[in-house]
């Protein structure tokens, strides 16, 4: 994660919580908000527990096994649209993880793809998206 000050305005700012050395924040996925999502630089793709995959629509585009620090699970390949300030950025590659106990884990790959840097601020418990310029 990127942190200072930047020369240009901010896309969004979110503001969040710290909880187990972790940043929690609302983020509108197609069209509705999903709470609790955890920033995860370290994760590639954008994922879904099956309870939220199922309420948000996601279809499943094919299986895929994926492995983390939890071990390897059965999941599947989906697509969404995930609304950042007023932009609303469609055909978003994610997964969905049936096995997954948390509400969703927010991606690296998503910032990389749409030309977006971050700054957050744990003090002041936000995240602030910034073009990359």
């Amino acid at each position: 994660m990127l942190h200072g000050q930047s020369n240009t305005q901010p896309v969004a700012t979110f503001r969040g919580a710290v909880r187990q050395d972790a940043f929690y924040f609302t983020v509108n996925v197609n069209g509705t908000p999903v709470k609790d999502m955890i920033l995860d630089t370290g994760a590639f793709e954008l994922t879904f527990n099956g309870t939220v995959a199922k309420s948000l629509g996601l279809p499943n585009l094919g299986p895929l096994q994926i492995g983390g620090v939890g071990g390897a699970a059965q999941a599947y390949r989906s697509r969404c649209s995930v609304e950042i300030g007023n932009r609303t950025f469609h055909n978003v590659p994610c997964i969905v993880d049936p096995s997954f106990t948390d509400t969703g884990l927010f991606g690296l790959r998503f910032f990389i793809d749409n030309h977006l840097k971050l700054e957050l601020n744990p003090a002041t418990r936000t995240l602030q998206i910034f073009p990359a310029v």
